[in-house]
């Protein structure tokens, strides 16, 4: 008779124990239903935090030298760099232009039938950031560029996305600053080298229209650059003043060097000895029209005579 009351009560503590197991983990689905539902990050376990990510996340889209700003001019070729990260796994495909936007090409050839899809390939390491450069040139300007994540044996795209695109204007030139200190060099904008200030322009918005350079301040310590001459077209000129020269990848020094070569205007600011004996051992050295000497010399109206007969004044 013990042995059954014993039993008994085991069981009804069993079921004691499951059904207060139960409730409790009914509180804390609800719990954590109602921390999601209140924007709470770490409500959610890390199976769920997985699944409730994209397969991609697409952070952002630069256009060398410009760190924000994306200005592109038609008919000349640019870099366009795409940075991503696949969550779901790595990933093997290409990152491509969109053949058609709303049943219409994207990149149609001026006065021509055919089209444009400019591809490159895009391997992806899981949950790692990843920096993607395509060269590309349009024939006309596009607000929005429609680009697309794709493998040749499918129909539809794994992943979209949309590069906002800005216009440089036909007779716009842009000019990268390549400085320790850039900030000084944001009073060059409102020069009249590189606004007019004869028209008489209210809105800010045409009177950008009209600006003849555009200047590029890098953000941070690396500059942007491309690492393909095609597209240094748009630059006239690149001010250089004490960065350091192992700052630029290989590709970008030889980029920089070709651009030299097809009439790129090197403009190096010597404001103290070590500023040009930085470049003097650089990939540079060989293109540098002088040699400091660490002295200073002050140049009197005998020494500026041959300048001033060769360049007059207007």
């Amino acid at each position: 008779m013990k042995s059954r009351q014993a039993m008994i009560s085991m069981v009804a503590a069993a079921l004691f124990v499951a059904m207060t197991a139960t409730t409790t983990a009914q509180q804390t689905a609800a719990e954590r239903l109602n921390a999601m539902m209140a924007g709470d990050p770490d409500a959610l376990d890390g199976k769920t935090k997985e699944k409730s990510r994209p397969p991609f996340e697409f952070v952002r889209s630069q256009v060398p030298p410009f760190d924000v700003l994306p200005y592109v001019k038609k008919h000349h070729w640019f870099t366009l760099n795409l940075e991503l990260q696949a969550n779901a796994g790595d990933y093997q495909g290409l990152l491509r232009t969109a053949a058609e936007v709303s049943g219409r090409p994207q990149i149609q050839l001026l006065d021509m039938p055919q089209a444009m899809i400019f591809s490159r390939r895009a391997g992806l390491v899981k949950e790692q950031k990843t920096r993607l450069g395509m060269e590309m040139m349009l024939p006309t300007h596009i607000k929005e560029l429609n680009l697309e994540l794709t493998r040749p044996d499918l129909i539809r795209p794994d992943g979209l996305t949309a590069a906002q695109l800005l216009q440089l204007e036909p007779h716009q030139m842009v000019i990268p600053i390549l400085a320790v200190d850039p900030s000084p060099y944001e009073a060059w904008r409102r020069m009249q080298a590189t606004i007019p200030r004869s028209a008489q322009i209210e809105d800010k918005a045409e009177l950008e229209k009209h600006r003849y350079y555009r200047l590029s301040l890098p953000l941070t310590d690396r500059p942007i650059l491309s690492p393909s001459a095609l597209s240094w077209t748009t630059l006239s000129h690149l001010v250089w003043d004490g960065m350091s020269p192992g700052l630029l990848p290989t590709p970008q020094q030889e980029a920089m060097i070709d651009w030299i070569h097809f009439g790129g205007q090197l403009i190096i600011m010597a404001a103290g000895p070590n500023t040009v004996a930085l470049l003097e051992e650089s990939f540079l050295k060989d293109y540098l029209p002088a040699i400091s000497s660490g002295k200073n010399v002050t140049l009197g109206e005998a020494d500026l005579k041959g300048f001033a007969e060769a360049y007059p004044p207007p």
